[in-house]
């Protein structure tokens, strides 16, 4: 039996047109879009409940009037991380605590 062989193939919808860069998407964070914030004083975590169905949905303060919608697997990462502080759960960060939600005692 022959040893199979691996081949890469460029698929293109209009053969006439030139293949797009393979690397397009890579490095868009070189170009400035990418911002980091550590949630502290000067970057506040908050959080505020859909009315229609009471999911939470953070929010964080990145700078002047823009805040960052914070994803559903990093804020369930958040909660793992959270801790009680009386009837409140949050997280800590640069010393400060940010309320994720409250606890209901009795469940």
């Amino acid at each position: 039996m022959a040893k199979k062989k691996k081949v890469r193939v460029d698929l293109r919808k209009n053969r006439s047109k030139p293949p797009r860069a393979k690397q397009w998407t890579r490095g868009f964070h070189d170009h400035g879009f990418a911002e980091e914030a550590t949630a502290g004083d000067d970057h506040p975590i908050r959080v505020e409940t859909d009315p229609a169905n009471g999911a939470p949905r953070p929010y964080i303060l990145i700078r002047d009037g823009l805040e960052a919608r914070i994803l559903r697997p990093v804020f369930y990462h958040l909660v793992d991380l959270g801790e009680a502080e009386g009837d409140r759960f949050g997280v800590w960060s640069s010393g400060r605590f940010f309320p994720l939600g409250t606890l209901e005692h009795g469940l």
